[in-house]
């Protein structure tokens, strides 16, 4: 499926970023968290656009914004890290033709885009 490949250069775009930090151990979290926050964002955004100010579920907004974000990140964490798919993901990817600066800046702008547009539409609310 051309959609998961896709994710999956989008989050190699961090790892490889984290590769060669001191903190190397913790670069495939970092890397899962930044695919997470951008998904995350993503949808907010699309439910801010249909229900401003979360009004339809009132009272219950921070809990199913909370349990969306960690169902979100434990399937990501499941998709891309156990059992060392990071390290077959890197190794995919290492090499592959998408694997250029274009290709990982146009990631990382996705990632920003999708917390800018986040800003955007709930200061538009």
């Amino acid at each position: 499926m051309p959609i998961l490949k896709l994710l999956r250069f989008y989050y190699f775009t961090f790892l490889y970023h984290y590769r060669n930090k001191p903190e190397s151990w913790v670069g495939d979290f970092r890397s899962v968290l930044l695919v997470e926050l951008s998904i995350f964002w993503f949808i907010l955004t699309l439910w801010l656009l249909f229900d401003p100010g979360f009004w339809l579920i009132g009272s219950l907004t921070k809990l199913l914004v909370f349990t969306i974000n960690v169902l979100i990140l434990i399937i990501l964490h499941w998709y891309l890290m156990s059992k060392g798919r990071s390290e077959v993901i890197f190794q995919e990817f290492k090499n592959h033709p998408l694997n250029n600066q274009t290709n990982r800046t146009i990631c990382w702008a996705v990632w920003a885009g999708s917390f800018v547009l986040f800003l955007l539409s709930a200061s538009l609310q």
